[in-house]
């Protein structure tokens, strides 16, 4: 994992200069390595160039990185606060840019975990 960062440490580095190497170093520590641990390598660029392209002149810190990489990806807006089996009523329908949507007519024939297994499949 820490070969696959080295790039896009790099670029981090590149846009940030030395803002962000003195607060996180020149390479990626265990915590960075671990909370970028769930996420692809597109994902992961997807996050850093909306960060490059926001303008903001501030270092992201992790938290920040991974709210970019969620909000490219569309992972926000598919959060749920409750377990997905009890707020799924209908099939779920990837409508593109991260829109889940309800997909009616709802199936009488599926259950609530039929949908919440749907839904899993989509990420």
């Amino acid at each position: 994992m820490k070969e696959r960062l080295e790039p896009i440490w790099a670029a981090l580095s590149d846009a940030y200069g030395s803002s962000f190497v003195n607060q996180f170093g020149d390479e990626p520590s265990s915590m960075w390595i671990g909370g970028l641990s769930a996420y692809n390598e597109e994902q992961i660029r997807g996050g850093i160039v909306g960060l490059i392209n926001s303008g903001s002149p501030y270092a992201p810190n992790l938290p920040t990185v991974i709210g970019a990489i969620e909000e490219s990806s569309g992972w926000r807006h598919a959060r749920q606060s409750k377990p997905c089996h009890e707020v799924l009523a209908a099939p779920i329908v990837d409508r593109g840019e991260g829109a889940l949507m309800i997909d009616a007519p709802v199936d009488k024939e599926k259950t609530p975990a039929d949908y919440c297994r749907e839904m899993k499949e989509l990420f």
